[in-house]
């Protein structure tokens, strides 16, 4: 038993010594998908992300363990008018949410051409800090209103678990990356209403 400790310790240390850190930011699109009854709305977010995340050679020849931590911002907005007799009436919604992201992926590159090609999938945890709608009236009825999305009398969940997955090339200490995460999690708790968030990013990264 003490021998394997001390191998398995021992190749431990042996990957740690080649592991790097790599530094990402990027953009993100997430998909809204609502559904109530036989009902459905879909509706999208555009957004950012930045972070860093720490790349764990394996004893597998191409196979990283790679753990991390993500900031990103979405944000959308929608217009909707209406006229009756001379009067107009114009109300713009707009929704702000911002979260921390936690991947835990495994990845796995080979040489190819000057630089190399990775695939990387696993899950990845995902908590909202803050999210607000902000309804903006103008015309006969003006003024606004401003809604915690994830207040204490929300049924929106701040929590979520996506399966993600992506392809990547890196040259040197650059990559860029492309990945999509299904969301797994229904985030509505109120009855007959599901809501599901997936995320498209697109993204550069630096190792050193």
């Amino acid at each position: 038993m003490k021998k394997i400790i001390m191998t398995a310790t021992s190749l431990l240390v042996a990957a740690m010594a080649f592991a790097q850190i790599q530094v990402g930011a990027g953009y993100l699109q997430q998909s809204n998908e609502s559904k109530t009854g036989d009902n459905s709305d879909n509706s999208k977010l555009n957004g950012a992300y930045v972070g860093v995340s720490y790349n764990v050679p394996l004893p597998v020849a191409g196979l990283n363990f790679a753990p991390g931590i993500y900031y990103s911002f979405l944000t959308g907005s929608s217009t909707s008018s209406a006229s009756l007799l001379g009067l107009s009436q114009t109300a713009t919604g707009t929704t702000t949410e911002q979260y921390i992201n936690i991947p835990v992926l495994f990845n796995y590159g080979a040489e190819v051409g000057p630089g190399k090609v990775y695939c990387y999938l696993g899950p990845t945890v995902s908590y909202a800090i803050a999210g607000q709608y902000k309804l903006e009236g103008s015309g006969v009825v003006s003024g606004s209103s401003t809604t915690e999305l994830f207040g204490e009398d929300s049924n929106y969940s701040p929590l979520d678990v996506k399966a993600s997955i992506g392809v990547g090339f890196k040259y040197n200490a650059l990559a860029l990356n492309l990945g999509f995460d299904w969301g797994l999690l229904d985030r509505d708790s109120s009855d007959n209403t599901t809501h599901k968030t997936n995320l498209f990013h697109i993204g550069v990264g630096y190792s050193f």
